[in-house]
C-alpha cells in the first residue's frame, strides 16, 4: 500500500454515512470533476471563487453566429461539470453553492481527476478559445495512437490519434467522466508520443 492509500472513515454532509476515503484525499488538495445544474457552470465558476475555492470551469471563447451577427461567446467543453480544487475534508465548502451538484464519484467515493488529464483539459481549453472554435464530442471506447501536438493553437496538447475516413483528429479522453472531445490538427504538428516510464 503507498503512503496516503490508508483508509480513514468520514461522515458528514456530502460524504456518506461511514464511508471510508483514502487519507492522502483529505491532507492533500486534488483536482475533482464536479457535477452542475444544467446551465449554469459559468455561475458555479463565480459561486466558487467567491468562496475562495481554486476552480477551472474549462470555458473556452467561441464565435457564435447569428443571422444579423457573430459573437463570442463562452461555452464548457464539458457541459453539466466544472473542476475544483480542494481536499475532502469538506466538502460542504464545495456542495453548498446552489449551482452545485455532487462530485463525480466512483464506487461511492469521489474520484480524482489525473494530473495530466487536467493538464490537457487546460490546454484544450486554450487552445479553443485561440482557434474560436468548440470541439467534437468523439467516441470515448476508441482506441489511437499517444500524440503530442508541437506547434499551433494546441501546442503541448497530449492525447490520442483518431482517423476515420480521411478525418484527423487529437482525441482528449478524461477517465473520470468518461467522455471524450477531439479537434482538427495538421499532420505536420503532431508526432508520437514518447511512452510513460514503466515503474515498479
Amino acid at each position: 500500500m503507498r503512503p496516503g492509500d490508508e483508509e480513514v472513515e468520514m461522515t458528514g454532509f456530502g460524504l456518506g454515512l461511514g464511508t471510508r476515503y483514502p487519507r492522502r484525499l483529505l491532507e492533500r488538495p486534488h483536482w475533482f470533476a464536479l457535477r452542475a445544474r444544467a446551465r449554469h457552470e459559468k455561475k458555479l465558476v463565480r459561486q466558487l471563487e467567491r468562496g475562495g475555492i481554486r476552480v477551472f470551469g474549462a470555458l473556452a471563447r467561441v464565435e457564435r453566429s447569428w443571422s444579423d451577427r457573430t459573437k463570442g461567446v463562452e461555452m464548457p467543453l464539458f457541459p453539466g461539470y466544472v473542476f475544483v480544487h480542494t481536499t475532502l475534508r469538506d466538502p460542504a465548502s464545495v456542495l453548498r453553492w446552489p449551482g452545485a451538484v455532487d462530485f463525480v464519484r466512483s464506487r461511492g467515493v469521489p474520484h480524482p481527476v489525473r494530473a495530466d488529464e487536467m493538464e490537457a483539459v487546460m490546454t484544450l481549453a486554450q487552445g479553443v478559445t485561440a482557434e474560436g472554435k468548440l470541439p467534437t464530442e468523439e467516441d470515448y471506447l476508441t482506441p489511437g495512437t499517444a500524440v503530442v501536438v508541437t506547434e499551433g493553437p494546441f501546442s503541448g496538447l497530449t492525447g490520442v490519434l483518431h482517423e476515420h475516413r480521411g478525418r484527423r483528429r487529437v482525441v482528449v479522453k478524461l477517465d473520470s467522466l468518461r467522455q471524450a472531445r477531439g479537434v482538427s490538427v495538421p499532420a505536420a504538428q503532431v508526432r508520437r508520443a514518447q511512452p510513460l516510464p514503466r515503474t515498479g
